[in-house]
């Protein structure tokens, strides 16, 4: 029997063209173009659920018959990439995401994946697209700081003077650990200024992830002199699993038991694409 709360979800997506004319600037026909699509997505996926109880194996990656509906949804790609704004189009596609993955099916989780993946890749339909996640923190003037820095040893910037910046599917600790909600590759940047107390000291500064620094993305640089004041910047491409954190730590690779400092930091992380169930 179909399950239910497929139907609703998609059922969710169902604007009314008064609420479509106000989020998009799209003409009077292709508000009904889009409209018609979306019935039409609701009685794919009740026909589908259907077919899948009767036998999920056989059925689930069975051809799509239906030629009329799959011209329509090539027609109506046509259209919005002719006629919608970006910013309309971005709104539009962050509203649907955020109906689609909000209320997961926790009795079939994979079920609900696999029939998100037969209407994305078998009728390519442009607007269902991966959740979209970010999140940034940034301190000024925070005085961090680090006394007698033991050699090898990575320190945590955490201050509570980092304050939350954008934060969209991913979450901060008010000190500048950001918490990444979906699984997938995130692109990181960083930036800081700081200061080394010791001269001719060889120090780092790396983007530590769940506890763990990484190469990709590391800083190192040699002090010229004592109470030598820097500034450094770093970006990386990681792949994170569900709700890993990010940080950025310094250390000191030299026997100089120098005292650290962090004036100020900035943390960016940005979902590239997300990571299969």
């Amino acid at each position: 029997m179909p399950d239910p709360k497929t139907i609703e979800l998609l059922r969710g997506l169902v604007l009314s063209a008064s609420d479509l004319k106000g989020l998009t600037d799209w003409p009077d026909a292709l508000v009904e173009d889009y409209l018609n699509i979306l019935d039409n997505l609701i009685l794919l996926a009740d026909t589908i659920d259907v077919e899948i109880d009767k036998n999920l194996d056989k059925q689930i990656y069975a051809a799509p018959t239906n030629k009329n509906f799959e011209s329509r949804i090539n027609e109506l790609e046509q259209k919005l990439l002719v006629l919608t704004s970006p910013k309309s189009y971005d709104k539009l596609v962050e509203d649907i995401l955020l109906r689609l993955y909000s209320e997961p099916d926790p009795t079939y989780h994979s079920l609900n994946d696999i029939k998100l993946k037969m209407i994305t890749e078998v009728y390519q339909i442009p607007f269902i697209q991966p959740p979209v996640s970010h999140g940034c923190c940034h301190g000024t003037a925070i005085a961090w700081s680090q006394a007698n820095a033991v050699q090898n040893t990575w320190y945590p910037i955490s201050d509570a003077d980092i304050i939350d910046g954008e934060l969209h599917n991913a979450g901060h600790d008010g000190s500048g650990k950001i918490t990444v909600y979906p699984a997938g590759h995130y692109l990181v940047l960083w930036d800081l200024s700081g200061g080394n107390t010791s001269n001719d000291d060889d120090t780092e500064i790396a983007i530590s992830v769940s506890g763990t620094e990484t190469d990709h993305g590391k800083v190192t640089f040699q002090t010229p002199k004592a109470n030598y004041f820097f500034a450094k910047a770093g970006h990386a491409l990681l792949e994170f699993t569900a709700n890993e954190y990010i940080e950025i730590s310094i250390r000191t690779i030299d026997n100089n038991t120098p005292t650290l400092t962090v004036d100020s930091l900035n943390l960016s992380v940005i979902l590239i694409d997300i990571l299969n169930a």
